[in-house]
């Protein structure tokens, strides 16, 4: 519970539910209209000041009368609700004015249509915080007396209502108000304004909310759109990326689908050529049996007749003992078959298929070339293995022979005998391919070496002793350097080599690039070791001054 105070002026400690009582049996308030609770008597009405100068015939200054300033809350709410007032009317009374001139009680009858109009020695009309209703009064002569109970409004009530407790005096002028009996009657669109409407201040306040509001909703708005922005261009950017990851596996289809033909069309006339050579080497045994078959049936046929021949001789001497039959003799060429076997060996075949597949298998030395460039890697040569007689580029890409013994110390790693030279790569897993240039040279050397292979002295060069290497010596001869050596007839003089090789397949390939055909390999490789490039670009000649040139990675398609 909590004092509560009408318009009319009554006021009780009690609770908002009886105020609403009491104003609905006085008709303190019109049918269906409310006052809220968080509106009672919570501000002070504005005034503000549109006159002539004012006379100060007192001190300016006063203590604050919170009863009087109440007393003229409530004659505003009274006459706020009940139309008292004329549009844009106030009527601002001091406690000797209201003592003077109460006013009359609601239920007597008045007749807005003649309210005058009031105004304040200010200058300013009155309206209730909160309402545009006009403040409409009666003329003095015709106010009743009305008992306006104060008799709570005190100390007690400054404090319920919340009023600060403060020493500035207020503002009153000592000009009386004066009443204007002309004043027009409110007007059909004026009467039809609500009472009870949202105060300045509050509409102020609700504007700088608004526009703080707007100013956070653009804020929010403009960071969705940032947000949707980025949103979009990631989902662009993984549409882009679809696109590439399409196009590439379709190339890789394509791709795969060409070499796969290629590849099948290879075996598939390998498989022919072996078809075709079964078929040769069969067919001889499938003639021979089909002759002995018709020499067999043509015996049968003779021998068959005989014994025709003899039966009917057999049934003549049992019906006549004087016939004497003439008996030829036992065997005779006619029921001899010739079974013999005359056939000669498979090897010419058999070799003559090994050409022809061998030729048909070159066919896939292209699709090779285009798989090891995938392990190329970038080979280096190694000044501290290289012979005296040997001239390195400083790039490390270079070798050629040299005439003169450079001056360089002698060690283990160093070839004392051969004019060679080891690279600084080092394999001892995966695969690496490398290509070196060799043309117009008379002689090289290429190949890998065993990291603890012998580089001093006579070397014999074969896989036994650590070198799988691939030589070309006196101008157009070839040979693979295995146990004995084997002589290798490539197409046409090479003059780029690629050199393949897969630690784990235990391979080493030779490729002439330039020609796409197939050198030579060295397969079951027992390497047990780290293995490393070798390279001799032979001695120094009139016709081999050309050097070796480790070659950029270039793929090939």
């Amino acid at each position: 519970m909590s004092l509560q105070i009408c318009h009319c002026g009554w006021s009780k400690i009690t609770t908002y539910h009886g105020l609403r009582t009491h104003q609905g049996m006085m008709g303190c308030t019109a049918k269906g209209m409310r006052i809220p609770e968080n509106q009672q008597f919570t501000t002070s009405p504005k005034i503000s000041y549109l006159g002539p100068p004012i006379k100060i015939e007192e001190p300016f200054f006063r203590k604050p009368d919170y009863k009087s300033d109440l007393l003229d809350i409530g004659l505003t709410i009274h006459q706020d609700l009940m139309g008292y007032a004329s549009k844009g009317s106030r009527v601002l009374e001091t406690k000797d004015s209201l003592r003077k001139n109460p006013i009359p009680p609601p239920h007597q009858n008045y007749r807005p249509n003649t309210a005058v109009k009031q105004e304040n020695v200010f200058g300013s009309t009155h309206l209730f915080p909160g309402t545009n209703a006009p403040a409409v009064t009666q003329p003095m002569e015709a106010r009743g007396k009305t008992k306006w109970n104060a008799s709570s409004v005190g100390t007690d009530l400054d404090k319920t209502l919340g009023f600060p407790d403060f020493n500035t005096s207020l503002l009153t002028p000592t000009a009386t108000t004066q009443m204007n009996r002309q004043s027009p009657e409110p007007t059909v669109k004026e009467r039809s304004q609500p009472v009870f409407e949202t105060p300045q201040g509050f509409q102020r306040t609700a504007s700088k909310s608004r526009r703080a509001l707007d100013f956070s909703t653009g804020e929010q708005q403009a960071k969705q759109e940032r947000t949707k922005a980025d949103l979009r261009q990631e989902i662009h950017a993984r549409q882009r990326r679809m696109v590439e990851v399409r196009s590439s596996a379709g190339a890789c289809r394509d791709y795969l689908d060409a070499e796969w033909l290629q590849i099948d069309n290879v075996f598939s006339s390998v498989m022919n050529l072996v078809q075709d050579a079964r078929q040769e080497a069969l067919q001889p045994l499938e003639d021979r049996r089909r002759e002995v078959e018709r020499e067999a049936e043509r015996v049968v046929q003779n021998l068959q007749r005989k014994i025709a021949t003899l039966e009917q001789a057999v049934g003549e001497l049992s019906n006549n003992s004087e016939f004497q039959p003439q008996v030829s003799p036992r065997t005779s060429p006619e029921t001899n078959v010739d079974t013999s076997l005359s056939f000669g060996t498979l090897r010419a075949a058999t070799l003559t298929l090994m050409g022809d597949i061998q030729q048909e298998l070159e066919k896939l030395t292209s699709v090779e070339l285009k798989r090891i460039p995938t392990f190329a890697v970038d080979v280096k040569l190694d000044p501290t293995t290289a012979h005296r007689s040997l001239l390195l580029s400083p790039d490390g890409k270079k070798v050629r022979g040299g005439r003169n013994d450079a001056e360089v110390p002698n060690t283990a790693e160093r070839f004392d005998t051969f004019g060679s030279v080891l690279g600084l790569n080092r394999l001892i897993s995966g695969r690496a391919y490398w290509e070196v240039e060799v043309a117009n040279k008379s002689g090289w050397d290429l190949g890998v070496t065993r990291r603890g292979a012998k580089r001093t002295g006579k070397l014999v060069m074969n896989p036994d002793n650590g070198y799988w290497v691939a030589v070309h010596y006196d101008g157009e001869k070839y040979a693979a350097m295995t146990a004995p050596p084997v002589r290798i007839c490539p197409k046409e003089k090479p003059t780029k080599v690629g050199v393949f090789v897969d630690y784990e397949e235990g391979l080493v390939s030779f490729y002439d690039v330039t020609a796409q055909s197939h050198i030579y390999s060295f397969t079951g490789c027992a390497f047990a070791d780290k293995i490393r490039p070798y390279f001799s670009p032979h001695q120094q000649s009139e016709h081999n001054d050309n050097p070796l040139v480790i070659c950029a990675f270039k793929r090939y398609s």
